[in-house]
């Protein structure tokens, strides 16, 4: 049999057809407006994953009203009435789950997930129905007009493409309306040929394994006793395995690229310091060396005083900046210790500040801030940080938990030495943290609510860009607790909201959470799957854009590629939107860490130097 009849058998199938057609909506609707635009390459993968997701579905549902309309069939019902009777026997099923689980306040995510399988399985059942109708259809049309057999496939199929059409349309244009762009349906085009060329390759992949599997399971039956049910889901089991394995070490090679690429020096980071009060430098305890990339530019970038004075006027001192690689110390307690010994050397306990902060995944801490702070102090500050992995934060979920633990180690070490300094010459102690370097200071303090901070003797904390699985912010934020003072906490997505409160309310706030309404990586979770978000209800934000709407699966996959997208920045142009929170650091850090001797004017000025220090730094890092 030829190829072209392979595929004509294949797609004479009506579940193929019912799959076909849910994936084809499903392809459509992957079109629709998010958070964040997305580029051609990403809207593939959205567009790729929904077709299968939908085909799947699509399938499933034919093959279960099938059952249905066979039933129908043995009762005497006629073939149309048969047909009928089938999806909506199906579409019964799913109505009386959403029914059973209607939506309430504060649902769990078991609740929205019977609802959501119920609207899947109805939009299965509308597939199913309509491939029973077009086949209904076709044969009246076959059998009354000449050349039906011709022309009713081809007024259903123009049918079908047309509805696809317009809502392709539709979609494109709402994405416009969002995030500008072209909305023109050609501009579809690429994504979707990507998209089906995706969808091809893992669908025959899947097949491959499905024969894979069959083909070890029968050769297991064949020499081995037992039932061949059993042998045959062996066989699967097998392919699971291997594709599994298969996949974790693709991962598993990527993180140790990823760490071996923090060990290599960058010709513009290549040099120690000379300044003796921070790490690397002359005398210190930690060694250039191991400090890794991204410790190497923190400590690299330590603004001098003469620079500070040059920005606010005001006389100043060098700033310490401290910072432990994970190569410098085997475990959490020795590289604390290389730490309280760098604080100890620098003198940092002697400053009027005393800055906590918890890198992202590879080590980086956002240079921005902390700069902010030491013009902000006139030097007067001093910034200490510990590296818990070098990977990016995708790949670092499993070093959530080590970091969370390390600075817990750190935090006490730091707490013990804080309180033998009278309080009169005690530094404030303040926190920063951005995306998973929020979630591990965070972290620290989970089920202990705002009560842990201040035993800590934590006098503020800013943390940007916190992550939606941050257990401490949702904790904070949701249902009233015992260990919770709400006028401790304040979330924000802009410097003007912050503002616009009463003086009274924000002199009393000590936890300050910079979380953009449109940022992915704060709203994005696996509940997404099943559960419309309640931002996406009610009254949303003004950047999340009103097209948006949710669509089981579909806006799962289409937020995952946003929250990738979401941190991509241009060098030396400073935004207010999505994982990008440059342009609102320096506000933020002159309102969170109360540096009221701070002019807008020179706030103004130190934002300009934060600018241009940025574009210089993009510079040096790409040659």
């Amino acid at each position: 049999m030829g190829i072209a009849s392979t595929i004509g058998t294949f797609a004479a199938r009506p579940a193929v057809q019912a799959g076909a057609l849910l994936g084809g909506a499903a392809a459509v609707a992957s079109f629709s407006p998010t958070l964040m635009p997305r580029p051609t390459l990403d809207q593939a993968l959205v567009t790729g994953g929904s077709m299968l997701g939908g085909f799947a579905v699509g399938a499933a549902a034919y093959r279960a009203a099938s059952a249905a309309t066979t039933g129908a069939a043995r009762l005497g019902a006629g073939p149309a009435i048969a047909r009928v009777a089938g999806p909506l026997a199906l579409a019964a099923v799913g109505g009386v789950a959403m029914l059973a689980a209607r939506r309430e306040d504060g649902e769990s995510v078991g609740r929205s997930a019977i609802r959501s399988a119920g609207m899947v399985t109805m939009l299965g059942a509308g597939a199913a129905a309509a491939v029973g109708a077009g086949a209904a259809a076709h044969t009246m049309i076959a059998a009354r007009v000449p050349a039906g057999r011709v022309i009713g496939p081809a007024l259903i199929g123009a049918a079908v493409l047309g509805v696809g059409a317009g809502a392709l349309t539709r979609n494109l244009d709402r994405s416009a309306r969002a995030h500008g762009g072209d909305d023109s349906p050609g501009s579809a085009l690429r994504p979707i040929g990507i998209g089906l060329g995706v969808a091809g390759a893992v669908g025959g992949m899947i097949a491959l394994g499905r024969a894979g599997g069959g083909v070890i399971g029968g050769g297991l039956a064949s020499r081995l006793p037992g039932p061949a049910s059993a042998w045959r889901i062996a066989g699967h089991a097998a392919v699971l395995g291997i594709v599994g394995g298969l996949g974790a070490l693709a991962v598993g090679k990527a993180a140790g690229a990823f760490e071996r690429s923090n060990h290599k020096l960058e010709p513009a980071y290549d040099t120690p310091p000379t300044m003796p009060n921070v790490s690397g430098g002359p005398g210190s305890l930690v060694g250039f060396d191991v400090l890794g990339r991204q410790g190497r530019r923190f400590v690299s970038e330590a603004v001098p005083a003469a620079t500070i004075t040059e920005v606010t006027g005001a006389p100043a001192v060098d700033p310490i900046r401290v910072y432990v690689g994970t190569p410098a110390g085997a475990t959490i307690d020795e590289r604390v210790q290389l730490a309280m010994g760098e604080l100890e050397r620098t003198g940092a306990f002697e400053r009027s500040m005393l800055v906590f902060a918890s890198p992202s995944g590879t080590g980086f801490v956002n240079p921005i801030p902390i700069a902010a702070s030491e013009y902000m102090s006139r030097g007067d500050v001093a910034t200490v940080a510990m590296q818990y992995g070098s990977r990016p934060s995708v790949l670092s979920a499993d070093r959530v938990s080590p970091g969370a633990r390390q600075n817990a180690a750190l935090l006490d070490a730091i707490e013990s030495r804080l309180r033998e300094i009278p309080e009169a010459r005690r530094p404030r102690l303040v926190m920063y943290g951005e995306s998973l370097g929020a979630h591990t200071t965070q972290d620290v303090f989970l089920h202990e609510g705002t009560d842990a901070l201040q035993r800590a003797g934590v006098d503020r904390a800013l943390w940007s860009g916190s992550p939606f699985r941050s257990e401490w912010r949702q904790q904070v934020l949701g249902t009233p607790r015992d260990d919770v003072d709400p006028t401790l906490v304040g979330e924000f997505d802009s410097i003007e909201e912050l503002q616009a409160r009463p003086d009274s309310v924000n002199d009393r706030m000590r936890v300050v959470l910079l979380t953009h309404d449109n940022d992915p990586v704060a709203k994005f979770g696996v509940d997404m799957l099943v559960q419309e978000p309640a931002w996406l209800r009610g009254n949303r934000p003004e950047t999340v854009p009103d097209e948006m709407s949710w669509t089981p699966g579909v806006t799962f996959l289409q937020s995952a590629l946003d929250a990738k997208n979401a941190a991509t920045v241009v060098p030396g142009e400073f935004a207010s939107n999505g994982h990008d929170y440059r342009a609102d650091l320096a506000p933020f850090v002159r309102e969170a860490y109360r540096f009221d001797h701070v002019d807008d004017a020179e706030l103004e000025r130190i934002t300009s130097r934060l600018v241009a220090d940025d574009l210089e730094r993009s510079r040096q890092v790409t040659g």
